[in-house]
């Protein structure tokens, strides 16, 4: 369940401003020291309603910084929320007094989309394998998908000190580092024909993000419906 912005900014002190030029009124506005930050509802070029945050801080006699940025009308949790409006203030800036939402702001700031997607990619299934230790097994594979059946599978799977990979009758095991995966991961056989013959990297990332398995430069599809493996 998504939370509005608006709400957000009337609970953590922000004043609401009709005299703000704004798409739905009304706008908001935060002032406390040196600080000052306005709130409008407006439309953005995707044609998308946002709201703009603008405002000023003052950090005279070093500096007297701009705040400009648009966030979303509404966000996934009141703690997202608070994240979104501490970002539009520069990282670098003290307030002369103690803001509550942007201390508070500053602490969650994993809510935010982008690092949440970090978090979540950091945490992927994925090992590192060495490119002389996976240099045979990637020949294996590409000379068994020259004659494999469409619903062959490859089957990826790590204990946390070995990648093992199981083609029909092959078993392809292999030294890695990493966190052990909770699952294993299938993808077409067949694909491996197109695999690149040279391998850049001297350590391989062999992992799993957004619906694909990824062995160095190359991206699969995962294969659900894979056969069992033996």
């Amino acid at each position: 369940m998504s939370v509005l912005m608006r709400s957000i900014l009337q609970q953590i002190g922000f004043a609401e401003d009709w005299t703000t030029i704004t798409e739905q009124a009304p706008g908001f506005r935060f002032n406390a020291g040196n600080l000052c930050i306005q709130a409008a509802q407006v439309t953005n070029e995707y044609l998308c309603p946002v709201f703009l945050i603008t405002g000023m801080e003052d950090q005279r006699p070093r500096a007297l910084g701009s705040i400009q940025l648009s966030i979303p009308i509404a966000v996934e949790s009141f703690e997202q929320g608070v994240a979104w409006i501490a970002y539009a203030v520069s990282a670098r800036f003290q307030p002369t007094k103690p803001i509550a939402w942007l201390e508070q702001g500053r602490l969650w700031k994993h809510h935010l989309p982008w690092e949440q997607k970090q978090a979540a990619f950091r945490a992927r299934p994925h090992c590192s394998v060495s490119r002389d230790w996976f240099r045979m097994p990637a020949k294996t594979l590409v000379a068994l998908s020259l004659s494999a059946p469409e619903q062959a599978a490859a089957v990826f799977t790590f204990d946390g000190n070995i990648l093992t990979i199981l083609a029909g009758d092959a078993r392809l095991p292999m030294p890695a580092t990493g966190t052990a995966w909770a699952r294993d991961y299938a993808v077409r056989l067949a694909i491996f024909k197109d695999f690149p013959k040279r391998l850049m990297r001297a350590s391989l990332d062999i992992g799993v993000w957004e619906g694909k398995l990824n062995v160095d430069r190359a991206r699969f599809d995962l294969f659900e419906s894979a056969e069992p493996q033996p």
